[in-house]
This record gives structure tokens, sequence and C-alpha cells, in this order.
């Protein structure tokens, strides 16, 4: 990530060029290898869905997000120790050897394939040591959280390889409250990983500025709308009952993103718009707002949420364990007509295109997951678990061919909670080979082959079986 100064409605193109870095290249880009390069206008990108625009690189796909930079957030300033971390680097001919750990922070983000863990912050690493102190350091509060203290946050752990591949010692899903909390009151976070072992100590954690702990929509000074514009509070505030209508009509939890198109859309009109969007006027609206537009789903108990984080969290490591890079998996919240249960979706999506095999191919594996909880508070012995794997793949070598195959867990099977994440990927294992079995046995791609329309030439449809496995 990087920061650069913009006022909306002017003309402002950037260029991103990707590299091949060479052993002897140094800092003098010349000498390394260009992949390839997009240009990107600013703009466009701040209108688009989720701030989000790609472009073609040297055949592949690379994407750009904008995202408004809050000045006003802060720095935290940040000392991480790593305590008892496991040894991934040890194997039978290095055995003495001890991992070389270094610690990143992420933040979590919307993305085409799913929500991804974007990179904000890289410690050096410190070799042959299982105790890591790592030097304390700054981080920017806008690009980890926009400056909502309670955004998810994620700390990973990882062994430093030259190569490259580092390998992946574990991580802990918490925020930058959960980060603040635990050094004021010298907790622990307990890393979550196959060995399980080793945990974070948060040494200290101070953010800079005044207003660093203020909430974004409480704020009253400096206008909504960047670039500087004039204010002149002697127009009313509520002139405009255009703007208005727009945002009472957000959809339920979009308020601030529908606010924040407003600023670009309105963007032009400085001087009016300034004051249209001014704090007060904000802050009526929003009061008027949450009593109309209210989300009709139950918000999850503390039990149910605890539940959600911490299967969404060993899901998250059987996934990065166990999956192609890319693939990315989440759980979310869904009411249940009983009272005393709740239902949890866990998804897994992975996507690949291939462009040597003229192949587009989506996975998708979502689960049920039914927990009861008990008169103590607590959670039931076992939960239920239902589920279903679709394959959408799609071959356009010499046609425009669409193949849809979908395999169900059909009823409920009981798991224990703590080993849900390892069942559901040994219940997508098995439905996985249900699928290519009636792949292979039904004969389903032989009853494809025929002439295509345009060519009369059939389809190499073991050539496709093929890049598809």
């Amino acid at each position: 990530s990087f920061v650069f100064d913009y006022e909306p409605g002017e003309e402002m193109n950037f260029v991103v060029t990707v590299y091949d870095q060479t052993s002897k290249g140094g800092e003098n880009l010349k000498k390394h290898k260009e992949m390839g390069h997009a240009k990107f206008d600013t703009e466009h990108v701040l209108r688009s869905p989720g701030n989000l625009r790609s472009a073609s690189l040297g055949g592949g796909t690379l994407y750009v997000t904008v995202e408004p930079y809050d000045r006003t957030a802060g720095i935290l300033f940040l000392e991480l120790r790593g305590i008892d971390l496991p040894n991934v680097e040890r194997t039978l001919l290095t055995s003495i050897d001890k991992s070389d750990p270094f610690v990143e922070l992420s933040a979590r983000k919307l993305h085409p394939n799913g929500i991804i863990w974007d990179v904000v912050y890289r410690s050096s690493r410190i070799d042959n040591d299982l105790n890591p102190w790592w030097k304390r350091d700054s981080v920017c509060v806008s690009a980890l959280c926009q400056g909502d203290l309670n955004r998810p946050v994620r700390i990973t752990v990882y062994d430093y390889n030259r190569g490259g591949n580092h390998k992946f010692m574990g991580c802990v899903e918490t925020s930058l409250n959960g980060i603040l909390a635990a050094a004021a009151q010298g907790k622990r976070f307990k890393l979550e990983n196959k060995y399980k072992k080793g945990e974070i100590e948060v040494v200290k954690a101070v953010m800079s500025g005044s207003e660093a702990n203020t909430p974004l929509s409480t704020r009253s000074e400096a206008p909504l709308l960047s670039g500087g514009a004039e204010t002149d509070t002697s127009k009313p505030l509520l002139s405009d009952p255009t703007l208005r209508r727009i945002l009472l009509s957000s959809p339920p939890c979009q308020f601030d993103e529908v606010l924040s198109s407003l600023r670009i859309v309105c963007s032009g009109r400085r001087h009016e718009t300034a004051v249209l969007l001014d704090e007060r006027f904000i802050a009526s609206v929003r009061n008027e707002w949450d009593g109309k537009f209210t989300d009709t789903t139950p918000a999850p108990n503390t039990e149910c949420e605890e539940a959600r984080v911490a299967i969404r969290s060993k899901l998250d490591i059987q996934v990065i364990s166990n999956f192609a890079e890319g693939t990315t998996s989440d759980v979310t919240f869904h009411p249940h007509p009983d009272p005393n249960k709740c239902n949890l979706k866990a998804s897994i999506v992975g996507r690949k295109i291939d462009r040597g095999n003229w192949l587009a191919s989506t996975w998708r594996e979502e689960w049920d997951i039914v927990v009861t909880l008990l008169a103590s508070g607590e959670f039931g012995p076992t939960v239920e678990i239902k589920g279903n794997i679709s394959l959408r793949s799609h071959s356009f070598e010499k046609g425009n061919i669409h193949l849809h195959y979908d395999k169900a867990d059909e009823e409920f099977v009981p798991a224990k909670l703590a080993k849900i994440a390892i069942h559901i990927l040994n219940r997508g294992e098995l439905l996985a080979r249900g699928l290519e079995e009636e792949m292979n046995i039904a004969g389903a791609l032989k009853r494809l082959r025929r002439p295509l329309p345009v060519t009369q030439m059939k389809m190499d449809w073991v050539g496709v079986k093929r890049a598809y496995q």
C-alpha cells in the first residue's frame, strides 16, 4: 500500500509495474526483469464497485484498490514478542536449526475471489530464535483498519525462506482494540496452527493522535469532503432533499458505503456539498436512518459469536495448509427457528483460470453448521453439519461449453465442535470423490461429445477432464 494526494474530480493516472526480482539487481529497477505494467485512472477506480479495478498483465490479472486515507486516524506504535513458537524448520537432516520468524499484520478486505487478508505490515526476521523479540515499529492505522478499531486484523508468523516460500507458523485473528487491550492487560494471543503451540505477546501498543480512539462518525473537525473545500455555515444544512433521500435509502448496514459514494459523485459541487455533507447533517440523517432501516437479521448472541470466530479461525488454518493458494473461506451467522440453536454457514471457494488449457473453473463448498446451546450457557457435545459442493467449469477452446456438477451431503452428520474444521475437510473430500465418480461413470462428458456448431469439430473432452483434474 502507498499514499498519494488526490483532488476529487481531477484526472490522475498512475502506473503499476511488476518486476521479477534478480539476485544482483539491488535497488536499480532497470536490472530486474519487467513482467508487465498497467495504467489506472484514480477516479475510475473510486467509482467502481468496491473501489476495485483489474487489468490483464502478462497472462495474469492485476487488481488495484483505492480507498480514502484518513490522516487523523493516527499511527500505531507496536512491539511484539513470540513465545515458544513451533520449529517448522526442523527436519531429519537439520535437527539443530531453528526457524527464522517474522510477523505480518493483515487487514481483512473484500476481493473478487472472496475475503482476502491484505498484508499491511511485515517485520524484519530474527534468525534461529523460537522466542523472538521484534523491534518496535509503526503501523498506519488507516491502512490497517480505516480507523475502525473493531475491524478484524490478523497477526501471522512465518519462518523466513530465501526462496520466498515462507513456512506458516501460526496466526491469530483479533482487532486493533484487541491488540490495545492485550498490551494494557498483559494478555497473550495463542497462535492457531497444527502444532497447537506458540503465543504472541503485545509488549507495547500505543496510538498517536488525539483523535485516534474516536470513531470517524463522531469527529467534528474537518469537512467530510476532501480537497480543502470551504464551508459556509450561514447556509441551511438540510437544504438538499436529494442527498437526504439517497442516504435514507441506504440498504441495511451500508450507510457509510453510500456516504462514501456521495462524496465522490458530489465532488464537483465543492462549496455547497461541503456544507450539505458536514458532520451535523450526517449525524441528523444517520439517526433517522437508524430508526427506519435496521437489519432484520438478529444479531448472534455471545456464545454463537464465539463459536463462529473459533470455527472460522480454525477453518482458515486448514484451508491455508491444505488448499491451493487463492482459496478463501468464511463463516457467517444465520438465524435458526429454534432459539436454543444457532445456524452458522461455512464456505470454501476456489477459482482457477488456466489459459493454457482454455479453462475457467470455480469450486465452492457450503456447509450448514447447527450448534445447540445448553441451559448452562455452554455448547452441546456435538454439532450437526450438512453441505454441498458445486463445480462450475467453462471451456472455450473450440466452442463455449459450460459444465455444472453438484454433490450434496443430504443428512446432518454429527461432529465435535473442536474438530469441525477438520470434519468439514474430510466430508468435503468424500463429496469430491463421489462427484468425480459421477463424472467418470455416468459418462457426463461422453454425452456432450458432439460436433460443435461453428467448427464442426468434436471437443477433446479427455483433454478438458485432464485439465480439470
